[in-house]
């Protein structure tokens, strides 16, 4: 798998132009020229409304983005980070948060062996531990210790071990 960086594309040297181009242009003057803006700029999932409108973007900038997934290869590289390929080319293997996030009902095999079921059995320990946690008042405190820089995990483990409002 190619680790060429993007800012090497062609498709990305047009975009940096386009934003040069558009940069300049209020929103007011967007929605002015196309009065059907936010009716083809947003999406809807569920109860979710993902409105791109109102950026200072316009279907040209849509269809150069495209063309930088296109020259990324993104379609397949997505689909192997689904497969559990391995495609984390730092740690030389798959990366598998897609199984931990993902439906359980969809199997991720990685190197032949399917790990949907280690993840199930895994929340399963984090359950119990959890509860375990929650029900003895003997802990009063805990020490989070990680690596990286996101605070999912330790926002994760607050809201987990927080205590009924």
């Amino acid at each position: 798998m190619s680790n060429k960086s993007p800012q090497s594309f062609t498709t990305w040297k047009d975009l940096e132009k386009h934003q040069k181009d558009i940069s300049g242009m209020h929103m007011r003057d967007m929605f002015s020229i196309d009065t059907k803006r936010f009716e083809r700029m947003h999406q809807t999932c569920d109860n979710l409304i993902f409105d791109y409108a109102k950026h200072r973007i316009n279907q040209d900038t849509i269809e150069k983005l495209c063309a930088l997934a296109e020259e990324a290869n993104f379609p397949q590289k997505r689909a192997d980070m689904l497969a559990g390929e391995t495609i984390n080319t730092t740690e030389k293997r798959a990366v598998l948060h897609t199984a931990l996030r993902g439906s359980t009902d969809t199997a991720l095999c990685v190197n032949g062996e399917n790990v949907t079921a280690f993840v199930l059995q895994l929340h399963a320990k984090i359950k119990v531990i959890s509860e375990k946690i929650r029900n003895n008042p003997q802990i009063t405190d805990v020490i989070s210790i990680g690596v990286g820089g996101s605070d999912l995990g330790p926002r994760l483990m607050y809201n987990a071990l927080e205590t009924a409002r």
